[in-house]
């Protein structure tokens, strides 16, 4: 529980120990808090806009079933055409749509629940060969 400090007008101060006996309150208490809100965005933002390379969500995600020495799942395997031949005449967007709704065993978004819908494209890309 912070201690009173009768120089402050009864109003609650930290220990001197652990924070400075500052008190911040009006404009300058909102401007640090749009100044904290605008740099937790602009980290967020930048984070969030970076796309992964195909190789490192196929590596991460996808090589655990489509990895051409895989035999124990019967999931299409990166590189061989045969396999992907009947899934591309659907075309590209019914394979993202499965790759992202989740077809048969593959679960939903191959479990990159974080992948975008262009990242997954650029991965199945990149397992065709393309």
């Amino acid at each position: 529980m912070p201690r009173k400090a009768s120089n402050l007008g009864g109003r609650p101060v930290f220990p001197a120990a652990f924070f400075p006996a500052i008190i911040i309150e009006g404009p300058l208490l909102m401007k640090l808090w749009v100044l904290a809100i605008v740099l937790l965005t602009a980290i967020t933002a930048s984070a969030i806009a970076q796309d992964r390379a195909a190789e490192e969500v196929y590596r991460d995600y996808c090589s655990a079933c489509h990895a051409p020495t895989n035999v124990m799942v019967s999931s299409p395997k990166a590189g061989v055409s045969k396999d992907w031949g009947p899934r591309l005449g659907k075309g590209l967007p019914a394979l993202l749509k499965s790759a992202i709704e989740g077809f048969n065993a593959m679960p939903r978004k191959g479990t990159c629940e974080d992948c975008s819908a262009k990242e997954l494209e650029s991965a199945i890309r990149f397992m065709v060969g393309e």
